[in-house]
């Protein structure tokens, strides 16, 4: 009986523990999401360059000052078009730092692949760098018939 009751209590430290470090790293990708959209809407709609770049890392202050930002923006409207929406893919963490991805698409552009890394050494994640990259769908052609 000493068994079970041991064995049982061993078995809700572990859910316990397993469901604390859930929580922190939703915690932790709910501020990404945050950052990132914040991100998404400099380039594509008003928030300005002082409010989400409270959010860069220093290095990326330096590398991508305000009319860096503006540039950016007017590449992104050109070439993608008004942004339509924005799903969450996938979250990969590394040591010191996420790389999140997202699926956007544009009015030009169906399918453009959009990445941020953060740096999460920090109290609050920072981003790092961010990419956008257009896909392509290519589609199955169907195999050739076999002649007779």
């Amino acid at each position: 009986m000493k068994k079970l009751f041991v064995l049982f209590t061993a078995l809700c430290l572990l859910c316990f523990s397993s469901a604390a470090f859930a929580a922190t790293n939703g915690q932790v990708l709910t501020k990404e999401e945050a950052v990132a959209s914040q991100v998404m809407s400099a380039l594509t709609k008003t928030v300005s360059y002082e409010v989400v770049s409270q959010d860069f890392t220093p290095s990326l202050q330096q590398a991508l000052d305000k009319a860096k930002l503006n540039e950016m923006k007017k590449e992104v409207r050109t070439k993608f078009g008004k942004m339509q929406d924005m799903k969450f893919v996938r979250l990969e963490k590394f040591d010191q730092g996420d790389r999140v991805t997202y699926l956007a698409s544009f009015a030009k552009q169906q399918f453009v692949q959009v990445e941020f890394l953060f740096d999460v050494t920090t109290d609050a994640p920072k981003v790092m760098s961010f990419s956008l990259r257009p896909l392509q769908v290519q589609q199955q052609q169907a195999p050739a018939q076999a002649q007779k």
